[in-house]
């Protein structure tokens, strides 16, 4: 892999049932989501850690990584030590996705939103991204996944203030400079996925390309 790509691998979960995937790739589960996994017995949030986790199991292994080995950073972000390899999972509505590359990397999903809430908007929405949703030029699932992916990227999760963040967009191949308090803090890009779904991701530095793959579990 190119030390500025990375490659985006994504799945339907719709007709996929969690008990057969788990029989299937939970050997190669790390420990933290055994343990994640053991704790909800059934529901949505087991489905989703599972659907994740056999992703991302056959994406290392189409990256070589047949055996990963799992750590853990303060923020608990995992990477896999000594492969300098690093990755970022999301799940949303139908699509589980994995990002992986060469650098530290923050990935998300949204589905389309309806009926978005004044409270939801004043809480994501700089004024001027708010008057280009109000306007229908943007979608408001596009700017959540792109600020989304920056919070996973610097590990801040819900406790970075999304005001803070704006983006800047080239229309031709949907690259993005994201922006924080107006400084450039790292560049990304946004992928259109069927059903009005996006998905962004985002690095520190230069990113050259992303190669999107769509994958059966």
């Amino acid at each position: 892999m190119d030390k500025s790509a990375c490659v985006v691998y994504l799945a339907k979960t719709s007709n996929l049932n969690e008990d057969d995937l788990f029989k299937e790739y939970g050997d190669s589960f790390s420990k933290e989501r055994l343990e994640r996994i053991n704790k909800k017995p059934c529901g949505k949030v087991k489905k989703e850690l599972i659907f994740a986790g056999a992703l991302l199991s056959k994406a290392l292994k189409l990256q070589g990584i047949d055996s990963p080995c799992f750590y853990y950073k303060e923020n608990k972000k995992p990477y896999l030590k000594g492969q300098d390899v690093f990755f970022n999972l999301s799940h949303s509505g139908v699509y589980v996705g994995v990002a992986i590359g060469n650098k530290e990397i923050g990935f998300d999903i949204q589905k389309p939103v309806l009926n978005v809430s004044k409270s939801l908007i004043n809480r994501i929405l700089t004024k001027e991204e708010a008057v280009l949703y109000k306007e229908l030029k943007v979608s408001f699932n596009e700017i959540w996944a792109i600020k989304e992916s920056y919070s996973k990227l610097t590990g801040e999760g819900i406790s970075l203030n999304f005001k803070e963040i704006s983006y800047k967009k080239e229309n031709i191949d949907l690259k993005i400079d994201i922006l924080k308090n107006g400084i450039k803090e790292a560049t990304g890009c946004v992928i259109d996925l069927p059903l009005n779904y996006k998905a962004s991701l985002c690095v520190k530095d230069n990113l050259e390309s992303v190669n999107v793959v769509f994958l059966d579990l």
